[in-house]
């Protein structure tokens, strides 16, 4: 009976112990994972618009309109000498495996889609991470943003239908809420 006790008081010590550590390496740790997920997104919005464009966070003007679009968490404005030249939307879905991350980057000037980055996904390699191959992004990319088609990939069709809709969520905000204005 004391042999059980005292097992049971050490395993209750050490799940407590443990509980402590990994909860202060957390603290520790979520700044730092939080400023490297904001450099590299920082350095995609680089790389989609290479001319030293500066990027402004645009989400609170539109946070009363995005509320429809689920997939949509931020809105950035590229501007160029104070001129805008892009929008990016960033949007997070459920893939088959995890959350995809998305980047489309939409040129005002000729009402097309300038730009898709999927910047973060664990879809299975050779199927759903084909949303980051050519032949996929090419169906998207330059395409009028009133009318876009994309066919899925075969094999991958959660990966690329929730792809597809974040592509379409941005467009749908854009046409309705920016494009016009």
């Amino acid at each position: 009976m004391k042999k059980n006790l005292y097992l049971g008081l050490l395993l209750f010590i050490t799940v407590a112990v443990s509980t402590i550590l990994l909860k202060t390496i957390n603290d520790y740790a979520q700044p730092i994972i939080k400023a490297n997920q904001e450099r590299v997104l920082q350095e995609t919005l680089e790389l989609i618009y290479l001319n030293g464009e500066t990027f402004e966070d645009k989400t609170s003007e539109y946070s009363l309109s995005i509320i429809e679009y689920e997939s949509i968490d931020k809105i950035y404005v590229a501007k160029n000498d104070d001129v805008v030249v892009g929008y990016i939307y960033r949007s997070v879905k459920k893939g088959r495996n995890g959350n995809i991350t998305t980047l489309v980057a939409i040129d005002p000037l000729t009402a097309t889609i300038f730009d898709v980055e999927f910047i973060n996904h664990q879809e299975t390699p050779g199927r759903g991470s084909k949303i980051n191959d050519v032949e996929f992004q090419s169906q998207i990319v330059n395409d009028d943003i009133s009318d876009l088609t994309v066919d899925t990939i075969s094999g991958a069709t959660i990966s690329s239908n929730s792809a597809i809709y974040m592509v379409k969520q941005a467009l749908s905000h854009y046409n309705r809420e920016v494009g016009d204005s």
